[in-house]
């Protein structure tokens, strides 16, 4: 199985992504699995699939739909089953294939064309069984779905040191103020205690604020400053938070990589009830563990 989280670029006209029989894509080698996103011309977008095989094309299979869009972040889950590939696009199944050249022969998968990749992972599956299906995430259309902000998320009993937090989503193309996660000890965005917000803002110079609110009023806020190059949080890019709770701090990662320990300033841990995100952002995923 193969994962693949990526954004065409918000020009995009046209990208592929093809498994191939070798180090040297089209015309170098056979291509077992080449699929073709075609946003141009407007209100004819085209996906296609279809195998290079003895320098020929063949098999070509039309999508009936099209499920990108320049700027927006996608995921892509490629099923690889004896007879056939089972293609998803945001947790929707959205084409099938059958192999025309065995999937053994593939050595390579390559990307090319206006597209930002923002990680590929293969994942193998155990040996098969009677009847092949595609994993528990990708039963429900829920999680993949675009989720509207504000959006509240009750954390069950409580929150405790050990627990984790994962959020998928993408800033709006469009953004230009502000993203919030914060951790309430209530229901009320607006009146409830905050134990924690985490908030990265686009207004120049780019940057990231942590705070905390008791009875109405802020803390003092803790800051830092990014570049263009090195801020966590493009437009339009798809992100990975996981803010994980110890017994008096949270630690922040963002795609793997570590940005911050915060103190929290509220005690005990079980007042704070639930998660909440506002802001411009595009909410895909949020996992508690």
């Amino acid at each position: 199985m193969i994962h693949i989280q990526a954004v065409p670029i918000p020009s995009a006209k046209t990208f592929k992504i093809e498994l191939c029989c070798g180090p040297t894509p089209f015309p170098g080698c056979d291509v077992a699995l080449s699929m073709n996103a075609h946003f141009f011309p407007p209100g004819n977008c085209q996906f296609t699939l279809t195998t290079y095989r003895n320098k020929q094309w063949v098999a070509n299979v039309r999508g009936s739909s099209f499920p990108f869009s320049a700027g927006a972040a996608f995921e892509m889950i490629i099923l690889i089953e004896p007879g056939n590939y089972k293609i998803a696009v945001n947790g929707i199944h959205f084409a099938g294939f059958k192999h025309v050249i065995p999937f053994s022969a593939v050595t390579d998968l390559t990307i090319e064309g206006e597209i930002i990749i923002n990680s590929v992972r293969f994942q193998v599956q155990p040996a098969p069984q009677p009847q092949v299906v595609y994993p528990p995430m990708l039963q429900s259309n829920d999680k993949f779905r675009d989720r509207p902000v504000p959006y509240v998320k009750a954390i069950p009993g409580g929150l405790r040191a050990g627990m984790t937090f994962k959020v998928s989503a993408y800033p709006l193309q469009t953004a230009n103020d502000k993203l919030a996660v914060s951790f309430l000890c209530g229901s009320h965005l607006g009146k409830s205690d905050i134990a924690f917000t985490f908030s990265p803002r686009f207004k120049r110079p780019l940057h990231i604020i942590r705070n905390y609110r008791v009875n109405g009023t802020w803390g003092d806020q803790d800051r830092t400053n990014y570049g263009d190059h090195d801020f966590p949080f493009p437009r339009g890019v798809l992100f990975d938070l996981v803010i994980k709770c110890h017994a008096d701090k949270f630690r922040v990662t963002c795609n793997g990589k570590h940005l911050m320990n915060c103190p929290c300033r509220v005690m005990p841990l079980q007042r704070i009830v639930n998660l909440a995100i506002i802001g411009e952002v595009c909410i895909q995923n949020v996992r508690i563990q």
